[in-house]
């Protein structure tokens, strides 16, 4: 195994990690796929228990072998523990198995480091170093864990959300909507819904009359797909969709024969789309009770999903489980959370931070 990772860039690098991922990673093993010498973001996931080292590494392993081109990686272990773990640096037998399942498939080793409580290292030479050394200059979160509460809104505007969405839900499924009548939301709806799904990105927060038309949308399945394939792919993806949907909805058996967005294929979306979409459905949420609640934080959880942020999916998705037993996009994303699968997209060649479980 080599270790030519130059020591004098390993402060920078791990200076870099938090601000790359977002947040400082807590008991979390960071691979740091490299396509020569250029890093191709970093992938975290769950420090293993002592029965799943080799799963564990296996994992961490194939998820480097989906990189576009990449040839070697370096592995940083972040524990709570101490950095000493008897005669060695905490979780070596890991990093030795994350090293002989590279070696099997043909892939280098350029550095293994260890971040601890108490100081850092590298396993090759594990003379404590301190902590002040690696600090970044980036604000991040304090762990992986953080940013998944939407405190409710205003009482007032919950209620007014409540009521306008229970007079919506008498129509029906939005999606079967034809006649809008008079109102002005419901006409944009029919004759302008992509229109209206792109109105998620005018940066205003939504006035409660317009969250509840929203949480009638985002709790038809039908509809739902094709706003969040609008929100990344973008309106051409989404209009060819809603076309797809309509025919299978009339009775066609086909198949789709695009990728589907939902299920992580096709071209990697804008990644400051999708967090500006994620921004709106947490304003969403926030203005939601019970069900509708449910509906937004499964939108939440699949933005998540597609950033790559799979820690994030999946506590949004037990949320929304928790308002809605029946959401089964939420139960869908947390069988792939829990599986480690994420988007194809985040395995392209930009650099982009992945957070795999």
């Amino acid at each position: 195994m080599t270790h030519t990772i130059s020591r004098s860039f390993v402060p920078t690098l791990l200076a870099a990690v938090p601000s790359a991922l977002g947040f400082h990673p807590r008991d979390s093993v960071v691979i740091a796929p490299l396509v020569g010498h250029e890093t191709r973001g970093f992938l975290r996931l769950d420090l293993p228990g002592p029965v799943d080292l080799d799963a564990v590494a296996a994992t961490a392993v194939g998820h480097v072998c989906r990189v576009a081109e990449a040839d070697a990686m370096i592995v940083i272990v972040y524990t709570d523990a101490p950095l000493r773990d008897g005669d060695g640096l905490a979780y070596d037998a890991f990093v030795a198995a994350i090293g002989e399942r590279a070696d099997a498939c043909g892939l280098g080793v350029m550095g293994e480091l260890c971040v601890a409580n108490d100081g850092w290292a590298p396993y090759d030479d594990p003379a404590p170093r301190p902590l002040v050394e690696i600090a970044g200059d980036r604000p991040a979160a304090a762990s992986q864990h953080e940013g998944t509460t939407i405190p409710p809104g205003p009482l007032l505007e919950r209620t007014e959300a409540r009521q306008r969405h229970a007079r919506l839900g008498l129509l029906g499924d939005p999606f079967l909507l034809t006649e809008p009548g008079e109102d002005p939301d419901l006409a944009m709806l029919v004759r302008a819904p992509h229109d209206l799904f792109e109105s998620a990105f005018a940066g205003e927060p939504p006035a409660p009359r317009r969250a509840a038309l929203w949480h009638w949308v985002l709790a038809s399945p039908a509809l739902r797909d094709i706003v969040l394939t609008q929100w990344a792919g973008g309106r051409a993806e989404a209009v060819r969709t809603f076309a797809w949907q309509r025919a299978w909805h009339e009775g066609a058996p086909e198949a789709p024969t695009f990728p589907l967005r939902l299920g992580g294929e096709g071209r990697r979306p804008d990644a400051r789309r999708l967090r500006a979409a994620l921004g709106f459905a947490r304003e969403l949420t926030a203005l939601a009770d019970g069900a509708p609640r449910g509906a937004c934080l499964v939108a939440c959880a699949w933005l998540s999903w597609a950033l790559g942020a799979s820690t994030h999916a999946a506590a949004y998705a037990e949320q929304a489980l928790a308002e809605d037993p029946l959401l089964s996009l939420a139960d869908l994303i947390l069988r792939m959370t829990d599986g480690g699968m994420l988007p194809e997209w985040v395995y392209a060649e930009d650099g982009t931070a992945r957070d795999a479980l």
